[in-house]
C-alpha cells in the first residue's frame, strides 16, 4: 500500500482504486507483503511478552480488575438513582443510600488491593 501511496504522491498513478486493482490481480505488491509480514513477525517474536498474572485461583487480576471497575460504575449510578428517585420515601431513602455507599466502599477496597 505505501508503495502504490509512493506512487500517487509522485503523480505516476491518478486514480488509487484501479491501482490497488492492478496490484491485486498480477501480485506484483505481494512480495513486499511477504517481505513485511516477516519483519512484522520477526519483530514480534524478539519483544519479551507481558504474561498475564493470576490469582491462586486462576482468575486473571486484569479480569478482575475490569469486573470491578464495572461493579463500582454500577453503583455509583445506583446511587445516584437512589439519590433522586421519587420511588424512595423520607424512610427508605437513607438505608438505601447508606447501603450503597457501604458497597461502593467495599469495591474500591477490593479494587486497590489489587493495585489499581
Amino acid at each position: 500500500m505505501e508503495n502504490i501511496e509512493g506512487q500517487v504522491a509522485t503523480g505516476k498513478v491518478k486514480k488509487v482504486a484501479g491501482a490497488i486493482f492492478v496490484a491485486l490481480t498480477e501480485g506484483y505488491l505481494l512480495p513486499a507483503y511477504k517481505k513485511s509480514q516477516q519483519l512484522r513477525s520477526a519483530a514480534a517474536k524478539s519483544k519479551p511478552e507481558a504474561k498475564a498474572k493470576f490469582d491462586k485461583s486462576g482468575t486473571s487480576l486484569a479480569g478482575m480488575r475490569k469486573t470491578l471497575i464495572s461493579q463500582l460504575e454500577d453503583a455509583r449510578v445506583t446511587l445516584e438513582f437512589v439519590s433522586t428517585a421519587p420511588i424512595y420515601t423520607a424512610d427508605s431513602r437513607p438505608v438505601a443510600i447508606q447501603s450503597m455507599q457501604d458497597k461502593i466502599g467495599t469495591l474500591e477496597k477490593q479494587l486497590a488491593a489489587l493495585g489499581a
